[in-house]
């Protein structure tokens, strides 16, 4: 039954067009770009770096609740970033094909 509910509700949004683009993404995501500031990106993905454990304990966040992703927009980055548990780090292509 829940099956079929996300299924006529991902049918009605297509068929009324009503889905932003680009998607309205929550907190745990963030889509960066060639022009922010590197110091922005390093602190951001280091604050979910902390929140899901860190450096220590040992288990570095290994069964934290927390999920985050971290999409960067074609370009070069010269940042350091960690990634621990529950942690993507996705680049995205110059166009859907890639």
């Amino acid at each position: 039954l829940l099956f079929l509910f996300f299924l006529s509700r991902a049918a009605s949004v297509a068929a009324s067009g009503t889905q932003p683009n680009p998607p309205t993404w929550p907190a745990s995501v963030k889509v960066f770009s060639p022009s922010d500031d590197p110091a922005y990106i390093e602190a951001t993905v280091r604050a979910a770096f902390a929140s899901n454990g860190g450096d220590t304990p040992s288990d570095h966040g290994q069964f934290s609740l927390s999920r985050f992703a971290f999409l960067f927009r074609p370009g070069t980055y010269h940042v350091d970033v960690p990634v621990g548990y529950y942690t993507q780090v996705l680049g995205l292509g110059a166009s859907p094909q890639d």
